[in-house]
């Protein structure tokens, strides 16, 4: 099972974690107070996909970070506007460097922490369930 920190629950239950058509694994949770959410999401391997073995494979920084920006404001029906706030390159925590991605969709903070690791992608997104300040998830 998918091991959450304290002050959040689960939405996908356990046996649902890898049940998903599209990803090995794929989990969903909110924080208690329901002021934001979460995907943890890792996809590659047996589903036929590859990601290469480093975050360079999985594109420039730039790209992923204005990708996950254009996939968050189409698929929020409420969102106006979404942006990058900012974006980087961290050294490797583990096995693998990582990307994060700090953006807003409409008021709502977000952030996404990317690696490519073994040909899979490891992608964490959360975001705050209302308007909030930027730094939100500081």
């Amino acid at each position: 099972a998918f091991a959450l920190p304290q002050g959040w629950i689960g939405v996908t239950r356990p046996e649902q974690e890898r049940a998903s058509r599209g990803h090995l694994l794929s989990v969903r949770a909110q924080r208690l107070d329901g002021g934001a959410s979460l995907q943890a999401v890792v996809d590659g391997g047996s589903r036929g996909r590859r990601y290469g073995d480093t975050l360079r494979d999985l594109g420039s920084l730039d790209d992923i970070a204005q990708g996950l920006v254009s996939n968050e404001l189409f698929n929020d029906d409420d969102a106006k506007s979404a942006g990058v706030v900012s974006a980087e390159q961290l050294p490797a925590a583990g096995p693998a460097e990582y990307y994060v991605v700090r953006y807003q969709v409409g008021a709502k903070p977000a952030i996404a922490k990317l690696a490519v690791l073994q040909q899979r992608l490891y992608c964490l997104r959360v975001r705050a369930a209302k308007p909030a300040a930027v730094s939100f998830f500081e």
